[in-house]
């Protein structure tokens, strides 16, 4: 049997009953015979052999024994959660110089978007991106979109604007509020102008109107917000497109990614996300491992699933043969954060 449970303290414990129940089988309120109570006694003996570890320790074991199978030193450490801040920091600073060298006055506007005042954020957001992609098992590629379609962003605004002011006159509403939401229109039509887009930012639509406007003239209203915002989008990412942040910061992640490799095979090391992803892999691309594994397990009992990865549930899944059985509780998930599923 394969019991896979979320913490080594758990583990432990769960190690710990059952050998006290096989140590105290009246414990069990089942009635034992002589020849069961001596297997329970041998059992008992080698319960140390017994597989009840974590997915990580469970990852780390397969691993090791086809480390051929894996491309991988067979004497890996696993680094902890401190070890593995250093190592993506040494990668980071790597990345960043590297970044500078090939694109200065781009990666110089990188810098003053997400870090002007060297404050870290810039290795927060590196690495925050890079460990949701780990997380859900994929390559740390971001997508770089096209520019946006500026203008047909401006159409639509304007087209909304009009539509909003006909609607007032076709309706006959009046009122403090519509009056405010006429003001607005007029201050964005004058913001459409080009020299004046950046005004769009500090433009809000206080005065919406509410009870007693007719509903049509509300939802012209609301579309103009919409719209609005859809421009202002459409400015920020043309922004980004001129300074070309959005591709520095794919550039940055993908330094960064192939760094922290770098640096983990030259130190003989392997993080948590690599024992999972690289098990994964193992089993989903060498059939004759993934055969001998599974066979290996007439059970596969797994408990707390809700703290359950993707890529970690995907690990059972390959080795599962209609034996795999999970308990969770939604309610009791608290590892949403590193990406579990329930």
């Amino acid at each position: 049997i394969l019991t896979i449970t979320f913490t080594r303290k758990a583990a432990a414990e769960m190690m710990d009953r059952i050998r006290d129940y096989m140590r105290h089988p009246d414990k069990t309120g089942i009635e034992y015979g002589e020849e069961e109570r001596e297997r329970l006694s041998a059992a008992c003996r080698e319960i140390e052999r017994a597989r009840i570890s974590t997915i990580d320790s469970f990852c780390s074991g397969v691993l090791r024994a086809n480390a051929l199978s894996a491309g991988i030193d067979p004497e890996f450490a696993t680094a902890d959660e401190n070890q593995e801040a250093v190592l993506k920091q040494e990668a980071f600073d790597a990345a960043i110089k590297q970044l500078l060298d090939e694109h200065q006055d781009e990666a110089a506007n990188l810098i003053a978007a997400y870090d002007d005042g060297l404050t870290g954020r810039l290795f927060e957001t590196i690495n925050g991106l890079y460990n949701k992609f780990r997380s859900w098992g994929l390559k740390p590629e971001l997508p770089v979109p096209g520019p946006p379609d500026l203008n047909e962003a401006r159409r639509r605004l304007k087209e909304a604007v009009d539509e909003a002011r006909a609607a007032v006159e076709r309706e006959g509403v009046s009122g403090s509020r519509v009056e405010k939401c006429m003001e607005a229109t007029v201050n964005i039509l004058a913001a459409l102008d080009e020299s004046q887009v950046p005004a769009c930012f500090s433009l809000m639509l206080t005065g919406k109107p509410h009870m007693g406007v007719k509903q049509a003239v509300k939802d012209s209203f609301i579309a103009v917000e919409e719209q609005r915002q859809a421009f202002i989008t459409a400015l920020v990412a043309s922004e980004a497109a001129r300074t070309k942040t959005v591709p520095m910061l794919a550039r940055h992640l993908e330094l960064f990614a192939g760094s922290y490799a770098d640096i983990k095979r030259e130190r003989g090391v392997l993080d948590f996300s690599d024992l999972a992803i690289m098990t994964r892999d193992l089993l989903r691309e060498t059939e004759s491992v993934r055969k001998r594994v599974a066979s290996i397990y007439e059970f596969i009992m797994v408990d707390e699933f809700q703290d359950t990865s993707r890529v970690q549930y995907e690990i059972m899944e390959l080795l599962a043969r209609d034996n795999l059985m999970l308990v969770g509780d939604k309610n009791q998930s608290i590892y949403g954060f590193r990406d579990a599923e329930v």
